[in-house]
């Protein structure tokens, strides 16, 4: 009896992986892949005109929130928000 058990029990791990196989392709194929590609490219210089790709790091996180522009904005959005 604990045989049928233990057996239906790997069974059901399979059965349970291939169920779930769908979800998980098209979540690594629709939102890791591209997230991780957004960070990737958030991290480079690159403009779509030009062929180099020039890494920076956090220099563009740097520049964006040191900007007067961008702090005025979240500033609106917060007071639309509320």
């Amino acid at each position: 009896m604990k045989e049928k058990i233990q057996n239906l029990k790997n069974k059901g791990g399979f059965l349970g992986w291939l169920f779930n196989f769908p979800y998980i392709a098209y979540s690594v194929i629709f939102f890791l892949i591209p997230l991780v590609w957004a960070f990737w490219l958030s991290m480079t210089d690159w403009n779509l005109m030009s062929k180099n790709k020039n890494f920076v790091g956090f220099d563009n996180f740097t520049a964006l929130f040191s900007d007067p522009r961008v702090k005025a904005a979240f500033i609106n959005s917060f007071k639309y928000l509320i």
